[in-house]
């Protein structure tokens, strides 16, 4: 399964394919094109967003804009720069510049901003091509241009959309809320396949890639929960994965204030909905997925399995499930044990 079409885009967007790759290969999970939105509108965006994972209970979140234009306005842009990462709470900030100023990056350093000057783009722009990086990997508009084709619009779920909250939810305050979202976004492209295997390839890169995001916001939640005992850290990632981050505990103090009006009002029982919310959790599917990401051998794989999971989603030639090495494929096929699909039909539906 191969797309060998190479879409050429602007020299500003070369820069960013560049330094995605450069910062890649220092072992950083990286994502280009971040949304940033108020109320559901669009305000900016993040050039680049780099995750590491140093230790069971230590990351790094970084945020980098990357401005290719002689007059790139660095000064301002470590301003905004540094704004971004306050706000987000990141743990470092970068700008990538073509200006060659030593001022840019004494003031850069004054303020805890890293600079990445012109001398330092020219070297990663004479080390590798643009059409080296795109000869295997797909570019960030030739992947998102995939997921814009007839329909796939908003009256089917705008996959478009999906693929860029997914991204979205990484800088948010994660919580077991915006997994259970990411959840239904894996589901939604697994469910496409079934339904029609006319965009397959597609959909399978929907796939990997919200797998990705899945797993890397799990990595972050992860390292709250690095020195619990696994049958505490059990609970709370059951709790969390059922009914997202307003936990169990949290809905059954609602049901003891609204258990009267129920039964005054409604003839409802409360104590049969309280009962009905306990073997919910106790489901089958929830607690096999629990168990899985409570081990503490998924645990330290979260992240190194959320990368590998990235680069499939990018291939220019699309890797089919059963190729996938089994310590990675045990994640796609525990997902697809959750939402109740058959491992077996839906691997042969890319045969």
């Amino acid at each position: 399964m191969t797309d060998n079409k190479i879409k050429k885009i602007s020299k500003g967007f070369e820069m960013e394919e560049k330094l995605k790759t450069y910062f890649y290969t220092l072992g950083y999970y990286v994502i280009r094109g971040i949304d940033i939105k108020y109320n559901n509108s669009l305000v900016t965006d993040i050039d680049l967003w780099l995750y590491n994972k140093s230790s069971a209970f230590s990351v790094e979140r970084i945020n980098v804009d990357i401005k290719n234009k002689k007059r790139s306005q660095a000064i301002e842009r470590i301003f905004w720069a540094k704004g971004v990462q306050n706000i987000f709470g990141f743990d470092k900030c970068i700008i990538a510049t073509k200006d060659t100023r030593p001022d840019i990056s004494e003031f850069g350093k004054k303020n805890n901003v890293i600079v990445l000057d012109g001398n330092f783009l020219a070297k990663i722009s004479d080390k590798e091509s643009f059409d080296e990086i795109t000869k295997n990997r797909l570019s960030e508009e030739e992947f998102l241009a995939l997921f814009d084709l007839n329909g796939m619009s908003k009256f089917m779920g705008d996959w478009r959309s999906k693929i860029q909250n997914s991204k979205s939810r990484l800088i948010e305050k994660s919580n077991f809320t915006t997994v259970s979202e990411t959840l239904l976004d894996i589901k939604f492209f697994i469910e496409q396949t079934f339904l029609s295997t006319q965009n397959k390839e597609t959909e399978l890169r929907g796939v990997y890639f919200s797998i990705s995001t899945l797993l890397i916001q799990l990595d972050f939640l992860s390292k709250d929960l690095t020195f619990e005992q696994e049958n505490q850290k059990l609970v709370k990632i059951k709790s969390g994965i059922k009914y997202g981050e307003n936990n169990l505990s949290f809905i059954k103090d609602i049901m003891k204030i609204i258990k009267s009006p129920l039964e005054d009002e409604f003839n409802i029982n409360g104590d049969v909905i309280t009962n009905w919310l306990d073997s919910e959790l106790e489901s089958d599917s929830v607690n096999m997925l629990s168990e899985f990401l409570a081990s503490t051998s998924t645990s330290n794989k979260l992240f190194i399995t959320g990368k590998y999971y990235l680069e499939l989603s990018f291939n220019r030639s699309i890797c089919s499930p059963k190729d996938i090495p089994s310590e990675y494929k045990s994640f796609l096929f525990i997902l697809l044990d959750y939402f109740g699909f058959e491992r077996k039909k839906y691997i042969n539906l890319f045969n």
